[in-house]
């Protein structure tokens, strides 16, 4: 291929990825350098003086500073660019399927372990998500008080290069003023990776505290309808809650086979009507009934049994999956937080090699303080001989020796 037929002047296209949230989605591989990536192309026929520019710039600009912590399970961005009127931006090309995919390659039923993957991993990323992402975004010249004009943001004293909140309460409102709430999670957002990675993509309809990424971010027909939190069938506006919402129904869906509430193939607007209506209104079915009927599709020669840990995971959907927003986790660091401590300290469906690392480093120092206690033990039996059976009767302290006047612990004179 010449250099004047290269796509954008530096890419050999390799195909078309889809669309998603606002832009378009090719493959391409760098005809220089060799690596291979997504483009994601925003608007084409503009200038670098333009309002579309600026704006593309800016949605880009909050990628950037969500994917700077470098997150395993959150799509990695780079640079913004304009070539001959045409706006795009590169992002890391994940090799695998997205959830949905993944689900109809496997019959629509998937291991425990498989689900608690997942779970463990994107729960994760909505956290960096909601809670963790202000690290990265700090800014002296413009994270200040709304209401005193003062700065939140101080010098670390342990590291003068480096800034932290000025108190608990600023920390707080960083939080809410960068956390990203994705507004788009669905089973086609989720890319499991060749090596067993689940990546969360396609943040062209997020919204970053109160900002709006793209200006229809907050309309209610934006995004999936078998994934939308009721209140966002109401038009009210994105939240971590609405994300907790969409993150259940996937949950569900990857639990099951099916999202709780589905359209038809082919669909009119009163079947978007009657999809809000359930989210809004509808009990969502049993997961384990569900899923012992999809078990019986995939295996018909077979009998389901009971699942180990399936009780709890249940529990976790339909808390994410409550009508009303504040019945719901707060947000994904809750999420997480309630996974991983609900773990089986010896389970055998999580994997995850990191937490096998802090399990084995955690029994490992139990059992260093049980021996220093039992070599105490052996000590005070040891000092209680040596002293004649000495004890403070204030605090218990065993006398250092046969000698000695006070107690080395509190003062208190032996008799």
């Amino acid at each position: 291929m010449s250099e004047d037929t290269l796509l954008y002047g530096e890419y050999i296209r390799l195909g078309d990825l889809g669309t998603g949230g606002q832009a378009k989605v090719i493959k391409v591989r760098h005809n220089e350098y060799g690596y291979v990536r997504a483009l994601s192309l925003g608007d084409f026929g503009i200038s670098k003086s333009s309002d579309e520019w600026k704006k593309f710039k800016e949605r880009c600009g909050r990628l950037l500073r969500l994917c700077n912590g470098n997150h395993p399970n959150i799509v990695h961005c780079h640079q913004p660019k304009l070539v001959d009127g045409q706006a795009f931006f590169e992002m890391d090309f994940i090799n695998g399927d997205n959830l949905s995919q993944f689900l109809d390659k496997n019959d629509y039923f998937i291991p425990i372990e498989e689900v608690l993957h997942m779970a463990v991993q994107i729960s994760d990323a909505l956290s960096f998500c909601h809670y963790g992402t202000y690290e990265y975004c700090m800014n002296p010249d413009e994270d200040k008080d709304p209401n005193t004009g003062e700065c939140l943001l101080k010098a670390d004293e342990n590291d003068s290069k480096k800034l932290v909140p000025v108190d608990e309460e600023a920390r707080i409102k960083l939080i809410k003023k960068h956390q990203v709430i994705h507004n788009d999670i669905s089973s086609k957002n989720i890319m499991r990776c060749s090596n067993g990675t689940f990546v969360l993509i396609d943040f062209g309809l997020s919204v970053e505290g109160d900002d709006v990424v793209v200006t229809n971010s907050i309309r209610r027909e934006a995004g999936h309808p078998e994934y939308k939190a009721p209140e966002r069938w109401e038009g009210v506006n994105p939240s971590p809650q609405s994300d907790i919402y969409s993150f259940g129904v996937v949950l569900y869906e990857y639990l099951t086979g099916h999202v709780p509430f589905q359209l038809p193939k082919e669909f009119s607007d009163d079947d978007i009507h009657e999809l809000g209506l359930a989210h809004r209104k509808k009990a969502v079915p049993s997961i384990h009934e569900e899923r012992k009927q999809s078990y019986a599709r995939k295996y018909p020669n077979k009998t389901y049994e009971n699942e180990q840990n399936l009780d709890w995971l249940e529990e976790i959907v339909m808390k994410c999956l409550e009508k009303v927003p504040e019945k719901r986790y707060n947000d994904g660091k809750e999420l997480h937080d309630y996974i991983i401590d609900h773990l089986n300290e010896d389970s055998t469906i999580y994997k995850d090699e990191e937490l096998k690392k802090l399990k084995a480093s955690y029994v490992e120092l139990v059992s260093e303080v049980q021996r220093l206690e039992a070599e105490n033990e052996t000590l005070n039996n040891r000092l209680m001989e040596v002293t004649k059976q000495r004890v403070c009767k204030k605090c218990g302290t065993v006398a250092v020796s046969p000698d000695a006047k006070c107690c080395r612990k509190c003062g208190t004179k032996f008799d």
